[in-house]
């Protein structure tokens, strides 16, 4: 919501086509300090106390009636920027995010690109949506689980069903300046996209965009919730 607020400001701007204009000379100059100094840390509640220290269930439900403070058990954290930065944020996805996603093991569902986002000529599609819903890749795996269990139970076969999750994962990847520009110029090396522009140079560009956002949103996050991260 905070996102969709600073959207409709931009979009409703008098100056909106020379904002984009101008965005353009900003990533081929490399001209980012203004957007990566309005990165911030958006913090919402992932769970909260109840009586005893209990934390809340799926039986909780949402009201605006306070009787007492709430303390907050888990919280959940959210890049906060300009929107251009996010819109410079998609566009790296178009050009080298979606590459990349490409080379992910197939059965990995977390935040994965739409496969029609891109075409097969290489074009952006204009899909409104980039992302794989990830409740439905949830649901996918689970029940495929679920049915090969189902399988072996039917063949009186005993089965286990294990299921485990990366503790604040997103919080502790680890990855170097080198290890992704190497990443990234290895693929657009081996890349047969024929773009209408300099694929290798605006590869390269929006790869230090977003290497500098990752970089101050992590101090950000380091700085304001340090128990959430790593060393």
């Amino acid at each position: 919501l905070v996102l969709r607020d600073k959207l409709i400001a931009y979009e409703t701007s008098p100056d909106f086509e020379k904002n984009l204009n101008d965005l353009a000379l900003k990533m081929l100059s490399s001209d980012w300090k203004e957007i990566i100094n309005s990165v911030g840390v958006l913090s919402f509640p992932k769970k909260v106390v109840r009586d005893a220290g209990k934390t809340t269930d799926n039986k909780q439900f949402i009201t605006n009636v306070v009787n007492k403070a709430t303390d907050i058990d888990e919280i959940q954290c959210f890049l906060d920027m300009d929107v251009e930065g996010y819109i410079l944020g998609v566009a790296w996805l178009l050009v080298i995010g979606y590459k990349i996603d490409g080379e992910i093991y197939e059965h990995s569902y977390g935040n994965r690109m739409r496969k029609n986002v891109i075409n097969d000529s290489g074009e952006a599609t204009y899909s409104p949506y980039l992302f794989e819903p990830y409740f439905q890749q949830y649901e996918s795996w689970r029940d495929t689980a679920i049915n090969y269990a189902q399988k072996s139970l039917n063949k009186n076969q005993d089965v286990v069903v294990l299921m485990l999750d990366f503790k604040r994962f997103f919080y502790q990847v680890d990855i170097s300046e080198d290890e992704l520009k190497k990443y990234v110029s290895e693929i657009v090396l081996n890349s047969d996209v024929h773009l209408a522009f300099n694929y290798e140079f605006i590869s390269s560009q929006l790869t230090n965009f977003v290497w500098k956002v990752i970089e101050k949103y992590s101090e950000k996050i380091r700085s304001k919730h340090p128990d959430l991260v790593g060393k």
